[in-house]
């Protein structure tokens, strides 16, 4: 579990309730209406914007953020790939079926494994890895997407049902006693639209993204890690420091994709 996440949310939830119990406003902000109105919108207009499957997708990597999946880090993916070219170079490639099939990961460590040993050669295992790493990005890429539409959509969704109330304010003008009340909870319903966005969408999105930095980072060590192993003569050693090269360049083209 993130604990982190989990700690966010929490108290920033909590920061807000004593912010309004402590402005003695709670009844105009439990609003059903306003809640109704911006949660149903926004889903909406989600439901709109993205297919089914992408969609689906959303509500799974909102469970990640609570519950990230298993991701082998950079630093461990160098040291499996230095022991696993220590065993190949002494049993050979089909020696190490055993060892990869007991690294906990998402199964793509023994995927990998097994397209180097039916390949041909090098180039042709790289397209077929290549290609699935493009995908996962591509997956990735949709879902942030969503979560930064609904972090822009959300806010909106709350000042129109901040119109809709102050219609329904103008409506009664001419009842004084009711305008005061009508008005705070209008106005309370763009609370519920930026609530939404500030503390939920929008920084679910930056978790998200660099979730998925360091997962594709992980996959592309892997790659290079098996590529190596199985076609190649490189000692351990050797291994080794071609990897951390790859780290290198790879954090070094990052920082240019920033700054570009």
């Amino acid at each position: 579990m993130d604990v982190l996440a989990v700690l966010g949310i929490v108290c920033g939830l909590t920061m807000y309730a004593w912010g309004i119990v402590e402005g003695d406003s709670v009844a105009a902000f439990l609003n059903a209406h306003g809640i109704i109105l911006v949660i149903g919108g926004t889903l909406f207009a989600t439901m709109i914007y993205c297919p089914a499957g992408i969609f689906l997708d959303v509500f799974r990597a909102g469970l990640r953020i609570f519950f990230p999946a298993k991701i082998i880090s950079s630093t461990k993916a160098v040291e499996l790939a230095v022991e696993l070219g220590k065993k190949a170079r002494q049993s050979g490639m089909d020696s190490l079926e055993a060892d990869i099939s007991a690294i906990k990961d998402d199964g793509f460590f023994l995927r990998i494994y097994h397209v180097c040993l039916t390949s041909a050669d090098e180039e042709a295992a790289r397209n077929i890895i290549e290609r699935e790493i493009i995908q996962m990005a591509g997956r990735h890429r949709e879902v942030l997407g969503v979560y930064r539409t609904l972090g822009a959509v959300s806010p909106m969704m709350g000042l129109m049902g901040t119109v809709i109330g102050i219609v329904s304010v103008l409506r009664n003008i001419s009842d004084p006693s009711r305008v005061g009340t009508n008005m705070g909870v209008a106005m309370s319903t763009v609370f519920y639209g930026i609530l939404l966005s500030g503390l939920f969408f929008n920084p679910m999105s930056g978790k998200l993204k660099s979730r998925s930095y360091l997962e594709l980072l992980s996959k592309e060590i892997i790659m290079e890690a098996l590529l190596t192993i199985a076609y190649s003569n490189l000692t351990p050693s050797e291994i080794e420091r071609k990897m951390i090269g790859f780290l290198k360049s790879r954090a070094i083209r990052q920082v240019m994709a920033r700054n570009a």
